[in-house]
């Protein structure tokens, strides 16, 4: 069944309306209907969205393990970087990463840089975000050079790699941005808990 019938699916099943559909997909009416266009293909994250309606709608089972998967992961702490208003001010963090290999390579640093990008390139790069939802090119954005490569970022341990995105939303929209954007945080999914470090 195509994505398009699935949706259609759980409209008849649920009763639904396509604003209520985007919202259970966690996109804005108008991502669906750019989606339902064929204009952009719908994310990863908009799929296994797309699996939870319908398991909540009655037409799909639950899954076995991969939901307890998912809440383990949910529910792991990752310390996010504290940036004060110096840092800010400055354009520029520095955030601790750790490596898979359990110590920082001999000519690699324990923190790395993340700059804040010109405002109309984070603008475009969170509209590419929302659409693509695509971490790491936007994190690439905000690295120097020599730490924007795929080859850097698969030596980092996955809580380093996270810690890095939220420095790079943090420096791009601003402090709190959490709070003053409570649905845009919600849609980038973006669950990091924990202690700022």
């Amino acid at each position: 069944m195509t994505f398009l019938n699935r949706l259609e699916q759980i409209r008849l099943k649920t009763g639904m309306n396509w604003s209520e559909v985007a919202g259970a997909l966690g996109v804005s009416r108008t991502q669906l209907h750019l989606i339902r266009k064929g204009e952009y293909e719908p994310s990863q994250r908009v799929l296994l969205r797309l699996e939870q309606a319908e398991v909540n709608a009655g037409l799909r089972k639950p899954p076995g393990d991969k939901q307890g998967i998912l809440k383990l992961l949910e529910s792991i702490p990752i310390s996010r970087p504290s940036i004060g208003e110096s840092e800010h001010d400055a354009g520029v963090v520095e955030v601790r990463v750790e490596y898979r290999r359990g110590s920082a390579p001999k000519d690699l640093p324990e923190r790395v840089p993340v700059k804040a990008p010109d405002a109309s390139l984070a603008a475009r790069l969170l509209v590419d975000l929302l659409l693509e939802e695509d971490t790491e090119a936007y994190l690439q954005h905000c690295l120097p050079p020599q730490f924007a490569s795929k080859e850097f970022l698969n030596k980092l341990e996955p809580a380093s790699f996270l810690r890095l995105l939220d420095a790079a939303l943090e420096m791009s929209l601003g402090a709190k941005w959490r709070e003053r954007l409570p649905g845009l945080s919600e849609q980038i999914g973006h669950t990091t808990t924990g202690q700022r470090e």
